[in-house]
Parts: C-alpha cells; sequence; structure tokens
C-alpha cells in the first residue's frame, strides 16, 4: 500500500507542561519506506511561576528513517538518522535555611519558596546514525553488516561566584574563567559485521566488531584520561536460541572485548517460568577516572567493576486472579559512584570505588485480579533487602509499590471503549540520592531522609475509533497535605495538577 500512516500524540499539562510527538510513514513503492517522529518536551519553571516566558526545560528529537529490501527479499537496509537536544534551566533545589527536619520540609514545600540557582544551564545534544545491512545466501544463512556513529556533547553553563552553588560543589581555583562553563564530547564510531541464521527450531550469530572512540574536556587534556580516552575496541560475540518447544525458550548471548571486559546473559522462558541470568565486568566511566571542571577536579585509578544480577519470576493464572510473583539477586564488586563528602572538605562531592561488595535481595509481587465484573485491580509491591552495602554505597526504598483499581468496558464492535479510576504510587522513607547541577550526576548522601508520601492520581481513558484520550488529576492528596511528594532532597514533586492528553492516528 502507498497509504501513509500518520499519529499525533499531545499531551497538555497544567502549569505550561507540555508534550508533543508526530511520526509520519509511508512507502514509496512496494520495497521502499520512508519515514520522521518529532517529540518536543516543554515545560515552565513551577515554583513561582507568574505566567509564559519562564521555559525551565526545553527538549527536541527528531529522526528520519527508512528501509529497503530487493524484490527477490535478499537484500535488506534501514537506516535512520537521529537528533537529540535537551536542555535545562537547573534550579539546584529549593533554598532553605538551616533548621531541624520539619522546619526544612515546611520550607520545601512553602508556596514562597524560592530555586537555590539561577543563570544556571546544562545541554545535552545527541546525535546518532544507524545503518543495517543484510544479505541472505541461503533461508538459514544471512551475512550483515552494522554501522552505528554517536556523537555527545554535554554543557555546564553557571555563574563563577562563590554563591549558592557552592552548596553542592566548590569552585576551582585552578581555572581562570569569567564564568563556570564546562564542556564533555564522546564521539563513537562503530562497524559490526557476522553472520546469523535458523536452522530448524535454533537461532545462531556470530559477530566480530570494531569500536574507535574520542573522549575530550574543555578543561583537561587528553593526556591526563589515559590512552583510552582515544582507543581502538575490538569485540567477539555471539549469540544463540534454542525453542525447545512451543511453551520453552532458551537464549544465550557473550560479548568479549580485547582487554578481558566481558558481558553474557542467558535468558529461559516457559508459560510458567521466566528466569535470566547477567554477568559483565566493565571498565570505569571517563568521569569517574577523571575530571576538571569548574566546581570539581579529581583523578584516579579505578578498578574494573564486575555485576551479576539473576531474576525469576513466576506466572500463576487461576481463573481472575493473575499472580507473578519473583525474585531478583544482585551482586556487585568494586561498584564506583558518586558521595557526599565529610563536613569541612574542599569538594562536596567525589567519585568513590567501593572496597567492598553490595548484595541486594528483592522480592517482589505482581497482581491482577477482576475483583467485580469489568473492575479490576492490577499492580506490583517490591520489597529490598541489602544483604551486604560496603560503604554505604546503595541507597534503596525498603518497599515500592504501584497500585491501580479501575473499571473499564470495550464496547463490542463499536471501537470504542472507557476506563477510568485512581493510580496510586508509593514507597517508604529512604536516603535517596542527591543531585549535584554542576556535575549532572547523583550522589549518596546520608544527611537528608526524603519522607514518604503516596501519590495519588485519579484517571479517565478514551477509546473513540482512531483516537484516544486521557485526563488525569495528579497528586490528588496533595491539596489536603501541608507537604508533598519528593524526588530527591530538595526538590519537591508536581503539586495537585490537571493533566490532558491525546493520541491520534491516521491510516490515509
Amino acid at each position: 500500500t502507498k497509504s501513509p500512516y500518520t499519529y499525533m500524540d499531545i499531551v497538555l499539562g497544567g502549569n505550561g507542561r507540555s508534550m508533543t510527538e508526530v511520526g509520519y510513514s509511508r512507502n514509496i513503492n512496494p520495497q521502499w519506506n520512508v519515514g520522521f517522529n518529532f517529540k518536543g518536551i516543554f515545560t515552565d519553571r513551577q515554583m513561582l511561576r507568574t505566567g509564559r516566558g519562564e521555559r525551565q526545560v526545553g527538549s527536541s528529537y527528531y529522526d528520519f528513517n527508512t528501509n529497503h529490501f530487493s524484490a527477490n527479499g535478499k537484500y535488506k537496509l534501514t537506516a535512520n538518522l537521529k537528533r537529540f537536544n535537551h536542555k535545562v534551566r537547573e534550579i539546584g533545589g529549593v533554598n532553605f535555611i538551616d533548621g531541624d527536619y520539619d522546619e526544612i520540609l515546611d520550607q520545601v514545600f512553602n508556596g514562597d519558596a524560592q530555586p537555590l540557582l539561577s543563570n544556571t544551564n546544562t545541554i545535552e545534544l545527541r546525535t546518532n546514525l544507524h545503518i543495517y545491512q543484510e544479505y541472505s545466501l541461503k533461508e538459514f544463512f544471512q551475512v550483515y553488516h552494522r554501522l552505528d556513529r554517536e556523537k555527545r556533547q554535554n554543557r555546564f553553563q553557571g555563574p563563577n561566584e562563590f554563591g549558592a552553588i557552592t552548596l553542592f560543589n566548590y569552585l576551582n581555583p585552578n581555572l581562570d574563567s569569567a564564568a563556570a562553563s564546562d564542556r564533555t564530547k564522546f564521539i563513537s564510531f562503530q562497524n559490526e559485521a557476522g553472520i546469523k541464521g535458523s536452522i530448524w527450531r535454533i537461532f545462531y550469530n556470530g559477530f566480530i566488531k570494531v569500536r574507535t572512540i574520542d573522549f575530550s574536556y574543555n578543561h583537561l587534556n587528553r593526556d591526563t584520561l589515559g590512552i583510552n580516552a582515544r582507543a581502538n575496541e575490538f569485540y567477539l560475540g555471539g549469540r544463540g536460541g534454542i525453542l525447545l518447544n512451543n511453551d520453552q525458550y532458551l537464549e544465550a548471548e557473550m560479548e568479549v572485548m580485547q582487554e578481558g571486559n566481558y558481558k553474557i546473559q542467558t535468558v529461559f522462558r516457559t508459560k510458567l517460568l521466566e528466569a535470566n541470568l547477567h554477568r559483565s565486568l566493565s571498565r570505569p566511566g571517563f568521569i569517574h577516572q577523571a575530571y576538571r571542571g569548574a566546581h570539581s577536579e579529581w583523578f584516579n585509578n579505578f578498578s574494573d567493576t564486575d555485576y551479576t544480577t539473576l531474576n525469576a519470576r513466576l506466572n500463576l493464572q487461576h481463573g481472575k486472579f493473575k499472580l507473578s510473583p519473583g525474585v531478583k539477586y544482585t551482586d556487585i564488586g568494586n561498584y564506583i559512584f558518586f558521595k557526599e563528602t565529610t563536613p569541612g572538605s574542599e569538594q562536596k562531592i567525589l567519585p568513590i570505588q567501593s572496597t567492598g561488595r553490595q548484595r541486594i535481595l528483592s522480592p517482589s509481587l505482581d497482581f491482577e485480579v477482576e475483583a467485580l465484573k469489568k473492575v479490576f485491580l492490577r499492580g506490583n509491591v517490591i520489597y529490598t533487602e541489602i544483604l551486604e552495602n560496603a560503604d554505604n554505597a546503595i541507597q534503596i526504598p525498603k518497599l515500592f509499590s504501584n497500585v491501580q483499581l479501575a473499571y473499564r468496558h470495550d464496547v463490542p464492535g463499536k471501537n470504542i471503549g472507557y476506563h477510568f479510576g485512581v493510580d496510586v504510587h508509593w514507597r517508604s522513607s529512604y536516603f535517596a540520592l542527591g543531585y549535584a547541577a554542576a556535575l549532572q550526576q547523583f550522589y549518596v548522601q546520608e544527611s537528608f531522609l526524603v519522607p514518604e508520601f503516596p501519590l495519588i492520581d485519579p484517571f479517565i481513558n478514551l477509546k473513540m475509533r482512531r483516537a484516544r484520550i486521557f485526563v488525569r488529576y495528579h497528586n490528588a492528596l496533595a491539596t489536603i497535605s501541608r507537604h508533598g511528594f519528593m524526588q530527591t532532597p530538595y526538590y519537591r514533586g508536581m503539586e495537585n495538577i490537571v493533566d490532558f492528553g491525546v493520541n491520534w492516528m491516521f491510516f490515509d
């Protein structure tokens, strides 16, 4: 068909918040398809908002994509070009005066609260090019090539005075700059070539991969980062899977780098059980090894991090009851994280490598029950027990839950549906990660306990032929509570507010 496909997804949130997503796709001929997508997020400042023109977040994404295959089906090509630009006027949380715990909470949720930072921006720009080609020699044997080029630029722009920003990061006295302006740039160019195919119920794939990377800071020479800041990486890997029967599937994947770093993953699925194992050994990130910015500086020689996680879940159903109990076990060695330093230190935040291990056990339960006719209760609950936590590197709430109670009805033969109810999110109080604006990194802190607070969101969803419409009243409990939901220390969540959205699809 040459009929185009178009969709629009528009969300109009209260207080100058909006999100727009548009996509278009059509066939040029039976073997060639082209399309594009656009997504924008635009949000005004929420604290002390006086009207329009107080943009805090401006984010735009677009891509152009195409795919083509030959008339005999042996050759296939798919390609896309993406660009993503995300700009934030950083607020640094709420500016408060020291006091006891309740006094600080009162200041954070006060209607006249002031932001900590001004004239401070962070900008993330990413561009990606992806090309994939495949040629089928036989039904059971194909050769392919994949090319990926990625460029990331990250900037921080802010004042250089010893003002409020020094509550989070100190001003680097080694830099003579009229303003605090930090920049990182990362470019990678990757080629992967391999073979793949399916024989009976077995899938196989083997590949080699070459990746060139180039990383730089604007205040630091590459020599300080070492040879890995500009290097060629070589990988060898493979994937395989077998369909044991219609309800059982086993899959495995392995990738090894020339320096010994690797990742291994296996997945096993049946109608009753899902299980997967992931194991990896990875190098430290560039920002952990060395950094020099307007507000921080460090040089480290960290070891590789090993990571193991095991997931298992049962899928049980009896009549109108669905239960999925599961458990996740995580074991981390040489974990690298940012942490708040001791009072009096010159720098507030520093990267640290754990001297021991982190072992975490997280049982969970997903459930769904039709309590009354067309009235459903569904949700998930996760309990987390930290078995070992060297250096207190991991901070996770003990309990985390999402629950929905809703009525749902689809009118037979009318392509019309109704769905309304209430969503509830709750997690227990914990020392949530703090946020360092100048570094754009979250860090472990143990000085401020983020309180528990239930998010209660009544909603209505309507389906009318090709259109979907929703209305949501976010954080209803905030209408009667003196305090509200806090995302991370000193950053308060959205207040009670109405959001409206529509999704519309066109097939001609």
